[in-house]
């Protein structure tokens, strides 16, 4: 998980809990300019795409897309 800005604190703790690292990055105008929302959340699949842009630190959302992948990680 990446965020360009500041992490909540329920974010950290959601990522920590579940083992998925989390990178906060300070905020620069370089970041706007090259389409990041600050504070965003960006997942990185592990090929390094980005599966979940979410202009919220919603944990909801971020459970449902962990949910979703998880799902189909263990049926496989």
């Amino acid at each position: 998980v990446h965020v360009y800005g500041r992490a909540s604190t329920e974010l950290k703790g959601w990522c920590d809990s579940r083992g998925m690292a989390l990178r906060e990055f300070t905020w620069h105008e370089e970041h706007g300019r090259a389409g990041r929302q600050q504070d965003a959340v960006y997942v990185l699949r592990p090929d390094t795409w980005v599966g979940l842009a979410q202009p919220t630190q919603s944990l909801d959302e971020l459970q449902r897309y962990w949910d979703s992948r998880m799902g189909k990680r263990l049926s496989t």
